[in-house]
C-alpha cells in the first residue's frame, strides 16, 4: 500500500524579489492616473462650463479645452470601455483544455515517478505570483503545477485577467480548481469563461487527479457532486494512485455531517492516496491509516503570500510532501 512522506524542509531558494509590475505598479498606476488625469479633466470641464459671454475666439479656446480634457479623461482608463470591475467575460479562453492537451503530450501510459508543484489562496499576491512563475520556470523537475483555488479576492473578470496574465507565463501546464473567493459576484461565469469546466479529471504517468468544486455554499445542494466523483474514482485499480484536487477538505465545516461523511467515504474506499486543498491560508498536514493499510494524505497549501510552495513527489509506494520557500 501507498504511504505519504511529509518533510518540513521549508527549502530556501531565494531569488531577485518581483518587479512589482502587477500589484504595485498597477494599483499606483490607476490612482495616479485617477487622482492626476482625471481631477484636471473634471477641473477643465468645470471651468469651462461656467464662463460668461466670451468672444469667438475664446469659445474656441475653450471648445480646445474640453476636448482635452475628455482626452484626459481617456488617458485616466487603462481601458476606455471597461465600465464596470463587475463584467464578465465575454471570450471563451479554455484554459483547462489546453493545459491539458499540453500536460498529455509528457505524460506517459505506465507509470514513472514525477513531482508537481501546490499551491493555493494566490488572491492579488501578483507580486509573489510573478516570482512563483519565475521560481518553477528555472526547474527542471516539476511536471505541472496545480492551484487549489481562490486565484482572485471578488471572483472579478480583471482579477481572473491579472492571474492568467502572470501563470501564462509558466513553462509548465497550470491546472486550477474554483475557490470560494472566484464564486462569488460574476467570478462562477468569469471562471467558466477563462477555464472550462469546475470538474474534471485527467491522468498523468497512470495516476489519476479528480478536481472536484467543493463550494458548496457559493452554488447549491448539488455541489460537491460526490456521486459524480465516485464514478471517477471506481476503477481506482488502474492507476498507481489516485489524488483528488479542491479548494476545501472533506472535513471542512461548509460541508453538512452526511456530505462529510460520504466524501470521506468515497475517499476512503477508492484507493486515493492524497486530498489536496486550499482555503485556511496554513500550511496543514495530516494523516489517516485505514484498517486496509492505506495511508490517506490531507494536505491544505498556505496562501501563496507566504512565499512558499509545495512539492510533491510520487512514487510508486509512496508520495513524498515538502514545502519549499522563495
Amino acid at each position: 500500500m501507498a504511504s505519504v512522506l511529509f518533510i518540513n524542509q521549508d527549502t530556501i531558494s531565494r531569488g531577485q524579489y518581483s518587479d512589482s509590475r502587477y500589484r504595485e505598479y498597477r494599483v499606483r498606476q490607476q490612482h495616479c492616473k485617477f487622482g492626476i488625469w482625471r481631477t484636471l479633466a473634471i477641473l477643465s470641464l468645470a471651468t469651462t462650463a461656467f464662463e460668461p459671454e466670451v468672444s469667438v475666439y475664446q469659445a474656441s479656446a475653450m471648445t480646445v479645452a474640453k476636448v482635452v480634457a475628455l482626452c484626459l479623461l481617456l488617458v485616466g482608463c487603462e481601458d476606455p470601455f471597461e465600465y464596470s470591475p463587475y463584467g464578465i467575460e465575454s471570450g471563451t479562453h479554455q484554459l483547462t483544455a489546453l493545459n491539458l492537451a499540453e500536460l498529455e503530450k509528457n505524460s506517459l501510459p505506465h507509470f514513472e515517478p514525477f513531482r508537481f508543484a501546490l499551491t493555493a489562496d494566490t488572491h492579488a499576491y501578483y507580486d509573489e505570483m510573478d516570482e512563483l512563475v519565475r521560481v518553477l520556470n528555472r526547474r527542471s523537475d516539476i511536471a505541472f503545477l496545480l492551484i487549489a483555488g481562490d486565484l482572485t479576492d471578488y471572483g472579478l473578470q480583471q482579477e481572473y485577467q491579472w492571474a492568467t496574465d502572470l501563470l501564462n507565463q509558466l513553462t509548465i501546464p497550470y491546472l486550477t480548481v474554483i475557490g470560494n473567493h472566484d464564486s462569488i459576484n460574476n467570478g462562477k461565469e468569469n471562471y467558466l469563461a477563462f477555464f472550462g469546466d469546475y470538474d474534471y479529471s485527467f491522468v498523468f504517468n497512470q495516476v489519476k487527479f479528480v478536481a472536484l468544486n467543493s463550494n458548496t455554499w457559493e452554488f447549491d445542494n448539488n455541489v460537491p457532486r460526490l456521486d459524480w466523483l465516485q464514478s471517477e474514482l471506481d476503477n481506482n485499480f488502474l492507476y498507481q494512485h489516485q489524488v483528488v484536487l479542491s479548494h476545501f477538505l472533506p472535513q471542512d465545516e461548509r460541508f453538512t455531517p452526511q456530505q462529510s461523511l460520504d466524501y470521506l467515504t468515497i475517499v476512503r474506499q477508492n484507493g486515493v492516496s492524497l486530498v489536496a486543498s486550499g482555503h485556511n491560508h496554513a500550511h496543514l498536514f495530516s494523516e489517516e491509516l485505514l484498517g486496509t493499510g492505506q495511508t490517506i494524505a490531507y494536505l491544505t497549501a498556505g496562501t501563496l503570500k507566504d512565499r512558499a510552495y509545495i512539492v510533491v513527489t510520487v512514487e510508486p509506494n509512496q508520495i513524498s510532501i515538502t514545502r519549499e520557500r522563495f
